[in-house]
């Protein structure tokens, strides 16, 4: 059985490990709200944003558009594509570094 003490340590290790691991694979990420099945609304401007790591480039191509973008300072980017008429379903493929979202 652990000791308070014991359990203390364990617990300052382990979620440690976790920042750390996190941090290093670290790559573009998206908001919540942005994801599979999305309506968009045609004719209009598609805002994107997200987080990645600083000087990374953000690739994006949508629906036959690409752009590119670094984040800033404290990690956000952001890119505005568009408009785009009325459509079937589109496939939006962004990528970073390490990984493609």
């Amino acid at each position: 059985m652990l000791t308070a003490e014991a359990f203390k340590r364990s617990m300052v290790y382990i979620t440690v490990g976790m920042f750390a691991a996190g941090a290093a694979w670290a790559d573009v990420r998206l908001p919540r709200l942005i994801g599979d099945n999305m309506v968009l609304q045609r004719d209009s401007k598609l805002l994107l944003w997200g987080w990645a790591d600083r000087g990374e480039k953000v690739n994006i191509e949508f629906h036959g558009q690409r752009v590119t973008t670094k984040p800033d300072d404290h990690g956000q980017w952001s890119a505005s594509m568009g408009p785009f008429g009325a459509g079937g379903r589109t496939r939006c493929l962004l990528k970073g570094k390490l990984a493609s979202v």
